[in-house]
């Protein structure tokens, strides 16, 4: 689940993970991400700057990811997107 509250972009996920953002594409290099989201192992957090587009990609305990990454996010409008 992802959803946009209170000037942060909030990101829960169903198991332990770590989540983060990127400004340049959908497939960015998770090591080298822009920006780790904080927070604990089911809710992250992170407070992107206003009219850009995001990407997110989360890894879990195991480094297993969904992929290229998980949700395009518009964040002017707080709707997400599936890639």
């Amino acid at each position: 689940r992802v959803y946009y509250q209170g000037g942060k972009l909030i990101v829960k996920t169903n198991e332990p993970a770590e989540c983060a953002l990127s400004r340049e594409r959908c497939n960015f290099d998770f090591d080298n991400a822009t920006t780790l989201m904080s927070g604990n192992e089911l809710v992250h957090a992170a407070t992107p700057d206003i009219n850009k587009e995001y990407y997110v990609q989360c890894r879990d305990v195991y480094n297993n990811s969904g992929g290229s990454c998980d949700r395009a996010i518009n964040v002017i409008s707080a709707i997400s997107k599936s890639p």
